[in-house]
């Protein structure tokens, strides 16, 4: 069974992985946007697309290595 203290170390491990790769997220998220600025985006917009090029990053490594 997953217990509480599991789900709040695999979030601090989430949060970790994602601020180390912040710079490399981000500029993948730059390349894909059209007609929009990075800096504008609001702060809720920016983490979300941030964990979902991480999410989409991770899969992409797992199956890699499959």
């Amino acid at each position: 069974n997953i217990t509480k203290e599991d789900d709040i170390e695999f979030m601090r491990e989430y949060i970790k992985n994602v601020t180390e790769h912040k710079e490399s997220i981000e500029d993948k998220i730059k390349s894909k946007l059209v007609g929009w600025s990075f800096d504008i985006l609001g702060t809720v917009e920016k983490t979300l697309l941030k964990m979902s090029f991480y999410d989409e990053q991770l899969e992409m490594h797992i199956e890699k290595n499959d």
